[in-house]
């Protein structure tokens, strides 16, 4: 009896090779959208964050000490003349 070698063995038939291919391809063609996809999408968390700190910068560049001196501690407190709301470190 002859041993079937790799070549002539039913297995790596034509039909075999080419389905071999095509899922191959699908395959790759499927991992470079997933890729493409997590690469450009811009999450969520980084969108609310960047809004949040727009509102915060706003917030720091309205600040009017002398309201908030009189708002808190009523019409009789004043704050000093050379006093100048600072912003936090890291916020320009």
């Amino acid at each position: 009896m002859d041993r079937p070698t790799e070549r002539n063995s039913p297995h790596w038939s034509a039909d075999f090779v080419e389905h071999l291919r095509t899922v191959h391809f699908a395959l790759v063609a499927v991992c470079l959208a997933l890729v493409g996809i997590i690469q450009f999408r811009k999450p969520v968390e980084v969108t609310v964050a960047q809004s949040q700190l727009q509102e915060i910068r706003s917030a720091v560049d309205s600040w009017n000490p002398q309201a908030i001196f009189q708002n808190a501690f009523g019409r009789g407190l004043r704050p000093q003349a050379h006093y100048r709301p600072r912003r936090p470190i890291g916020v320009r």
